[in-house]
């Protein structure tokens, strides 16, 4: 390649499909429990916007899972920056009913100013 000379590099687009789940049962004392979906095409008007929610909803998150119920030592929310455009909230539990609930808490709340809150 020629010094000074860029290139750019197209990135794939991911469109979910209908709504899904997969559950694998094992016999382990910690289950596992990842959620991905469709997030804005970085660089476009919807994806700073999208960065800014994923920040607040990590935040919620931790402290509703971590902080306020301690069902999770290290529960995780983020944005894949690679390749793709996909978001993902990661939590691992002994007790994954109770999670489901702070999962629920935690991206329910409105933010200041809005009208009513995200329905979970």
């Amino acid at each position: 390649m020629q010094r000074g000379v860029l290139f750019t590099l197209a990135l794939a687009f991911l469109a979910a499909g209908a709504p899904s789940i997969k559950i694998v049962r094992r016999e382990l004392p910690t289950n596992y429990i990842m959620g991905c979906y469709s997030a804005p095409r970085f660089g476009s008007a919807e994806s700073y916007p999208m960065i800014l929610a994923e920040s607040i909803l990590e935040d919620r998150l931790f402290e509703e899972v971590r902080t306020k119920r301690s069902l999770s030592y290290a529960p995780a929310a983020g944005l894949g920056r690679l390749f793709t455009n996909y978001g993902l909230i990661y939590v691992t539990a002994v007790r994954p009913p109770k999670v489901g609930g702070g999962l629920c808490a935690a991206s329910s709340r409105p933010l200041r100013g809005a009208t009513r809150p995200c329905v979970c």
